[in-house]
């Protein structure tokens, strides 16, 4: 046991203004919480209303959606996605089993090849896992470039397999293989993306190291015509794109 008069002065000293702000922090918060029981309850009773509310709502809207499509006989996206699951893979317990349809797709898919896999989303990789066998899934992917986050894409499911997977030399089936060679870019663009991703793209903020996806400037090529890169930062206004229009 340690107690505060056994710590040297300044120690102490530090200890008293870090418990004197914690206190205060919490003294700040004391007015949001300090409610009557009835008035408790009466707030919980009403969040419960609308939230009973707004779950009549959004059933009601899925309902008539699937209704109109039904009726013109059409899907949407999520549907396909949905359904394609429903036919490929059957919940269990133990999670989810393929079925027999699966099975048989799957032994007669030699190879499958799927681009920007950095924009997947968990529906889609489990289709693809259902449908795959431990060595003819090939993916590409480089989660720099994932901009779907708004359609449920998650990087993290691609660089979970780029953390998980060993290079090639190490493994006869499970693998990884890096492209840094960039062949569309001139040397001063690559060198301008690898300045700033070597500052994004870390341990801290992905949970990886953009040291072994450094782009490479293919040797030998000629670097032509090098400019200086021009960064333009627009401030949130009432209309963003189009002062992003207008500086094009």
């Amino acid at each position: 046991t340690l107690y505060k008069s056994d710590l040297p002065e300044p120690v102490s000293k530090e200890y008293e203004n870090l418990r004197d702000g914690v206190k205060n922090e919490i003294s700040s918060y004391l007015k949001y919480l300090a409610k009557e029981h009835d008035e408790v309850v009466s707030d919980y009773r009403r969040v419960n209303e609308l939230n009973k509310l707004m779950n009549s709502l959004i059933i009601a809207l899925d309902d008539a959606y699937a209704a109109a499509k039904k009726a013109r006989g059409i899907l949407d996206f999520s549907d396909l996605e949905q359904f394609t699951l429903e036919l490929l893979g059957q919940p269990t317990p133990g999670g989810i089993v393929r079925t027999d349809l699966c099975r048989g797709l799957r032994q007669s898919l030699s190879e499958i090849y799927i681009d920007e896999y950095q924009d997947i989303n968990p529906l889609q990789d489990t289709i693809f896992r259902l449908l795959s066998r431990e060595d003819n899934l090939f993916m590409v992917g480089d989660v720099k470039q994932s901009i779907y986050r708004f359609r449920n894409a998650r990087a993290d499911i691609f660089l979970g397999y780029l953390k998980d997977f060993p290079i090639l030399e190490e493994s006869d089936k499970k693998a990884k293989i890096f492209l840094p060679e960039n062949h569309r870019s001139q040397k001063y663009i690559l060198d301008f993306v690898n300045l700033l991703f070597d500052n994004l793209y870390t341990n801290e903020n992905m949970n990886a190291s953009y040291a072994q996806e450094r782009l490479v400037y293919p040797e030998g090529k000629k670097d032509e015509n090098p400019y200086p890169v021009w960064v333009n930062l627009f401030e949130d206004g009432e209309s963003p794109a189009e002062d992003e229009a207008e500086f094009v």
